[in-house]
């Protein structure tokens, strides 16, 4: 995996700053909800161009339609495998809430089982978030592939890719989280300027969205084991 690259590919497209910009202005539009399924959909074909092995993986901003379609697809893809982990994670909840309604109407000190049914439950949803986490890479890195709804949930292929990538699945978060930092640093350094603090909160989002879409695409190039992986192959 080449997780710097990730960041910086797309200074080898010679219209990157356009493209970017455009990106940047799908973020500003975002209260109208169509602009981001359009963004969603660009980071579909960045994966799906890495893992086809573009040279340069970022398309023009002109096949809306498709953008769109596969926008709202992605989207409802993440949704979908989210809810049964929102639901159990609500669940875990019920312990904690019941526990905590006995300590308010018991004589006794109940305040230590409150305190441990809480951790319990903040451990079992941290639990459940890491294997969403695990999930969402996956099944976008089969619709990317396959172009179709269903293939985000096959169950048998997503359980291999992780089995087999689950290293390159966990250094992708592990690298978006500090791009994150390194973001956040720059703007708060840029914070003295008036007009470059306004561009990095339109643009940053999308550069991070970029890298991600390449980070999944890498993982589904050494997946499919296509020539183009050997560039990213550990």
């Amino acid at each position: 995996m080449d997780y710097v690259k990730a960041f910086t590919f797309i200074r080898d497209d010679k219209n990157w700053i356009g493209k970017l910009l455009i990106g940047g202005v799908m973020i500003l539009l975002g209260f109208l909800i169509i602009p981001t399924f359009f963004l969603y959909g660009y980071g579909i074909a960045i994966t799906r161009n890495i893992m086809h092995g573009q040279d340069e993986p970022m398309p023009e901003w002109n096949d809306w339609g498709h953008l769109l379609t596969d926008g709202v697809l992605i989207w409802l893809i993440q949704l979908i495998w989210a809810i049964p982990f929102v639901i159990v994670g609500s669940l875990t909840m019920v312990p904690v809430i019941g526990t905590a309604i006995a300590a308010d109407n018991s004589v006794n000190d109940l305040s230590g089982l409150v305190a441990g049914a809480s951790l319990l439950s903040l451990c079992l949803m941290f639990a459940l978030a890491i294997l969403a986490l695990l999930l969402i890479p996956p099944a976008t890195i089969l619709f990317a592939r396959d172009r179709t709804f269903g293939a985000a949930f096959n169950i048998q292929e997503i359980i291999t890719i992780i089995r087999e990538h689950w290293q390159q699945i966990i250094g992708s978060m592990i690298a978006l989280i500090l791009a994150a930092l390194v973001f956040s640093v720059i703007f708060g350094l840029t914070l003295i300027t008036i007009c470059i603090p306004i561009i990095l909160a339109f643009v940053g989002p999308v550069w991070l969205q970029f890298g991600q879409s390449h980070l999944y695409g890498q993982i589904g190039a050494l997946y499919e084991g296509s020539a183009y992986a050997g560039k990213f192959d550990e």
